[in-house]
């Protein structure tokens, strides 16, 4: 399927705003109203919600490409961006009747979303009642509905889908990176959430009515903002670089991190595309797409790490927006779906042959 490149140009057309206001950003914690005002009016943070329900309906590719440009100027507007996109793809997969009560007055209103299960949800009639605290909760100040997994008495666990005013949101996310993320905590005391807005746990891998898969596609998507940190990184260096007569091992460094970023990207849109492409992956497909973004999120990170080195001992002063960015990717870094070790238990035993109830092959 072709990346739809109008919208990959409009986040090229936002990269110098962001550029402009990202010191700003880190600074307060906050995005600039300027910038976040800037992400929804072009429909941005609804990227991958169905056009049907007033979203812009992009494709795994084109969302990944969006969202890998727009951390060329700020890394927490691409997180918070690719947050609010994705969660409003989860939240797609609700029936119509919801999915109006959600987007049907306001096309443009946000989602956000934390899948630990860190609330419980108590049956009643007519739906459930949701109760916990999740943290963090990227992008929430730019929300309006939140998407929220919660453990389910005697059953399987739900998704809720509710308003984020029914919750109280307290600010406590105070990091060293992604700091204009705002991904505080979102506190809930017995809401109750009608049946016709609980989804399955299942959903995080059927996906939307389309058929697109979640969980498979928001372990690619997660990695588009690490790719543009990197390219971001890799691109400040250069510029910093020719401005002086750098030894030859500033020059080998330099291409190092080139070849890693050039490497990980090759990757990471090859599995784009095959998602885009066979939509339904088995679980064995989903484990190998894991582990292949961690190996790629790992291989980024070593990039960042290198441009950062070039500097010397100039590197590590406020003032270079490559030690920000190495800042912002560390946070990022610590996601669960980068998680190596988790991408390694899922795949590893795959890998073995089936064995009976006997404990033969």
């Amino acid at each position: 399927m072709p990346i739809e490149q109008s919208f990959v140009e409009v986040a090229e057309g936002l990269v110098p705003l962001l550029r402009e206001h990202a010191v700003e950003a880190d600074r307060t914690g906050d995005l600039p109203d300027v910038v976040a005002d800037a992400i929804r009016a072009r429909g941005l943070t609804n990227l991958e919600v169905p056009a049907s329900d007033g979203g812009r309906g992009a494709d795994i590719a084109t969302a990944f490409e969006v969202h890998r440009t727009l951390a060329h100027g700020c890394s927490s507007t691409a997180w918070v961006t690719m947050i609010l996109s994705g969660s409003g793809l989860l939240a797609s997969a609700l029936p119509g009747e919801a999915r109006r009560e959600v987007w049907g007055s306001e096309p443009d209103a946000a989602v956000a979303s934390s899948l630990p299960q860190c609330g419980t949800a108590g049956n009643v009639e007519g739906g459930i009642t949701v109760t916990g605290r999740w943290t963090p909760v990227s992008g929430v100040r730019h929300a309006r509905w939140l998407v929220l997994a919660a453990r389910r008495d005697g059953t399987a666990p739900v998704l809720a889908v509710l308003p984020i005013k029914e919750g109280t949101v307290e600010r406590t996310w105070d990091t060293i990176g992604l700091r204009a993320t705002r991904s505080d905590t979102v506190v809930l005391h017995d809401v109750f959430v009608p049946a016709s807005r609980v989804l399955p746990i299942t959903a995080l891998e059927t996906g939307s009515p389309g058929g697109r898969p979640f969980l498979p596609a928001a372990h690619v998507v997660l990695s588009a903002p690490l790719l543009g940190m990197a390219e971001a990184a890799l691109e400040h260096t250069t510029t910093w670089l020719a401005q002086r007569q750098p030894p030859a091992e500033s020059v080998r460094t330099l291409a190092r991190a080139a070849g890693a970023v050039e490497s990980a990207g090759v990757l990471l849109r090859a599995l784009a595309g095959e998602l885009d492409r066979a939509p339904g992956p088995d679980a064995a497909a989903r484990a190998r797409v894991r582990l292949l973004v961690a190996r790629a999120a790992a291989e980024l990170r070593e990039a960042v790490s290198l441009s950062l080195a070039v500097f010397g001992s100039q590197g590590p002063v406020r003032q270079n927006p490559v030690e920000r960015i190495r800042r912002d990717f560390e946070t990022a870094f610590t996601h669960i779906l980068l998680s190596m070790d988790k991408a390694l238990d899922e795949y590893g035993p795959l890998l073995l042959p089936a064995r009976d109830s006997s404990g033969t092959s």
